[in-house]
Order: C-alpha cells, then structure tokens, then sequence
C-alpha cells in the first residue's frame, strides 16, 4: 500500500518529456513542425484527403445499382423512382430458371405479366438504417410483401421481405460488369 505523501505526479514525466524534446527531434524535423514547409504540409493533407475518400465505404442508404438474386436466377437493377427512392426492375433472368418453351423475354409471373422489366421494389421510405416501409413483389407466386432494403459494409445488399413483424432475409451481391450474363 502506499502512502498518501507519495504519489506519482503525471506533470513530472510531461515537463521531464518536454525538457528532451531537444534530444528526439533534429533541427529539421523541428522546422517541419513550425511551419516552415507550408507545400509538405499541403500535399499530405491532399494525400490523406484523397485515400479516405477512395476507401470510404457507401452507406445503408445508398442502395442503387444492379444486384443478383440470391439463388442467383435474375438480377435486379435498383434506381430512383423518380422521387429520390428506389425501385428494383428484373432485368435480367436465368434462361435456366425459366419453365416450359417460355424464353427470358416471354418468361410470365403467377398473374400473366412479362417478368423482364418487372418492376419488383417500390414504395420506400428512408430511414437512418435503410429503406422500410417499402413492397416487394414475388413473380412465382404472384404476392407482394412488405419490404426493407439497406446496403451492407461489404456492399451486399439486405432484402427483408416481410408479413408484418416476421422477415425472411436475403442477401443480393452487387453484379460485376465483366460477367456474361447482360443486365
């Protein structure tokens, strides 16, 4: 235990620091802290500026671009609505999920309707966390559910297709440029 006239005083070690100071920095390492390279300066706040924002990673909000399903049969391109929120059209479909002599331009939904450029997300809200309040229509079945959509860190988007508080959860990858397969 000790005694209470014996503490270690923190202002000791930083005026003990401060006094060598001399010692650890060379004359031109002091001048580059007085601001005498102004130009250095600049640059590596330049430099640092721009790889943050290259690295910068989109938010949960920005859901725009063109995605594949999860059981990767379609693909999906989400853009403005027209009113700053997003809707998602089929455009594209696996010739292999598709039934019968129909090809992906004839390839019907549940109800008769054209399957390619179906418009299958809608109606969204924007919220701090992601998009809610939104639809989003099943081909197959011909029903439409409640939605939530946002965009993960990696870039994955999160599709929530829901009646009322129970969720089925998807993941959707973003659809890379070089693949084969149009979008």
């Amino acid at each position: 235990m000790r005694s209470p006239a014996i503490r270690p005083s923190r202002n000791i070690s930083f005026v003990m620091s401060i006094e060598f100071l001399p010692v650890c920095f060379s004359d031109r390492s002091i001048s580059r802290l007085s601001g005498e390279a102004p130009m250095n300066r600049a640059l590596a706040i330049v430099a640092v500026a721009a790889f943050a924002a290259g690295t910068a990673r989109a938010g949960p909000l920005d859901v725009f671009g063109t995605f594949v399903t999860q059981e990767e049969n379609s693909h999906i391109r989400i853009s403005d609505c027209g009113d700053g929120t997003p809707c998602g059209v089929i455009v594209w479909i696996d010739p292999a999920s598709v039934s019968g002599d129909a090809t992906p331009e004839t390839a019907t939904d549940a109800k008769g309707a054209k399957i390619l450029g179906l418009t299958m997300l809608e109606g969204f809200k924007q919220k701090a966390k992601g998009w809610t309040g939104g639809t989003i229509y099943n081909p197959k079945e011909g029903k439409t559910y409640g939605s939530k959509i946002k965009l993960l860190a990696d870039g994955v988007l999160e599709v929530k297709g829901c009646i009322g508080p129970i969720c089925q959860t998807q993941h959707w990858a973003p659809v890379e440029s070089t693949s084969g397969m149009a979008d």
